[in-house]
């Protein structure tokens, strides 16, 4: 019995190896060949800003309610050097995509309470996440994707470093300020990077950091907030309050199709043709999957509020990290579409939403992968799930992957 549990263990790490690498791989392949080589989308706007005023005026400027301060300088230098050749701003955002992949495998392989199989695992989540192809609209642009992958690769600096603030040493200080800073880098590279602040806090109260912790984190949020709402053009804030208050139970299902998204794409890569955006609103399977993910979440992070006992495991806390900040992007999404003109009133439908709601069920998964580490009976279940990930979205990665040939 012993010497097939050990079979097992590693016929688990060797497939969870080749399924992340076989991803991985596919993945890059894919971008490398089908990325955007020509000026794009919002791209066209922001470019023509760009080349009739100072760059401090453009990157000053919010776009469609964005701030684009930090990834501005990304494009600014691409026109100014490159002539905007879109190669330059494919290889950062492509830096920052796996920048952010490793920046949240470092707390996975930290965890001295997980096992070998339990790191491998958790590794093949975490590249499946985030290079599945469906999220092409997002990760084939270099210039959305160094706005969207800044954003999380702040967020995923601020986790990692947000656990060393507790500890009483001459380096609390500088930590604290990296902790700040990449909260006010995620804020100022794009709209929904204002989920930093929420998200933060939640994560220093479960860590059980000393109540002198939320003072700079506290004020850090205020001063970003005033920040964003003083850059040009002014926001209304009072509108996206009003839209909440009014619309009630509407946003609620809005949200639960948005974090259901993943599955209704992946069901939709089995499919000879892809399924339409008509369907995609009335689809029950993104709706009732989205509302058990929501649940799932709702009920970890209530239990983690209560027990603040993520200081024990670093896996759980990346997780955590991920489903937090990701439902609240995901809840920013569904105010900003309301608050828009009625044209925009579905756009949260749009594929390039699951740049987001792929990482909240990837961070949902992986803490799963921790809880099922002490869990013998829900151990193998879990992992055979997150072994089962890479075969039941492949066929969306390939198609994706084939039709991503932008220009």
């Amino acid at each position: 019995m012993y010497k097939f549990a050990v079979a097992a263990e590693r016929a688990a790490q060797i497939c969870a190896a080749l399924a992340a690498s076989i991803f991985l791989a596919s993945g890059v392949v894919y971008l490398s060949l089908g990325h955007w080589t020509v000026t794009h989308a919002d791209f066209w706007r922001i470019y023509d800003f760009a080349l009739n005023h100072t760059w401090l005026d453009s990157a000053l400027l919010k776009h469609n309610g964005h701030s684009l301060f930090y990834p501005s300088f990304f494009w600014l230098a691409d026109l100014r050097f490159f002539h905007g050749n879109q190669l330059p701003l494919f290889l950062a955002g492509l830096s920052l995509l796996f920048l952010t992949v490793a920046l949240l495998l470092i707390p996975v392989w930290r965890d001295e309470t997980v096992g070998l199989t339990t790191k491998a695992i958790a590794t093949l989540t975490v590249i499946v996440g985030n290079f599945w192809m469906a999220r092409s609209p997002i990760i084939a642009s270099g210039g959305f994707n160094s706005i969207c992958s800044l954003v999380m690769a702040s967020a995923a600096l601020a986790f990692l470093l947000l656990p060393r603030r507790g500890v009483s040493s001459a380096r609390t200080l500088s930590v604290t300020a990296l902790v700040v800073c990449a909260g006010f880098v995620a804020s100022f590279s794009f709209g929904t990077g204002l989920a930093i602040w929420p998200t933060l806090l939640f994560l220093a109260w479960c860590l059980r950091l000393p109540w002198r912790s939320f003072l700079p984190l506290g004020t850090a949020t205020v001063v970003a907030i005033v920040i964003y709402q003083r850059l040009p053009p002014h926001l209304a804030g009072y509108r996206t309050i009003h839209t909440a208050g009014s619309a009630g139970l509407a946003l609620v299902t809005r949200l639960c199709r948005l974090a259901g998204g993943p599955f209704f794409h992946a069901v939709s890569g089995w499919h000879e043709k892809a399924l339409s955006a008509e369907l995609a609103r009335s689809s029950m399977l993104s709706l009732w999957c989205g509302a058990a993910g929501i649940v799932l979440a709702v009920f970890a992070m209530t239990l983690t509020i209560i027990r603040r006992d993520l200081a024990r495991s670093s896996l759980k806390l990346v997780g955590t990290a991920l489903v937090t900040f990701n439902i609240v992007v995901m809840a920013l999404v569904i105010l900003g579409n309301r608050v828009r003109e009625p044209r925009f009133e579905f756009e949260f439908l749009s594929p390039r939403y699951l740049f987001w709601s792929t990482l909240f069920w990837t961070g949902l998964l992986l803490i799963g992968i921790q809880l099922a580490e002490s869990r013998q009976w829900l151990r193998w279940l879990v992992y055979l799930i997150a072994l089962a990930l890479p075969v039941l979205v492949f066929p969306m990665h390939y198609r994706s992957g084939l039709n991503c040939r932008w220009a």
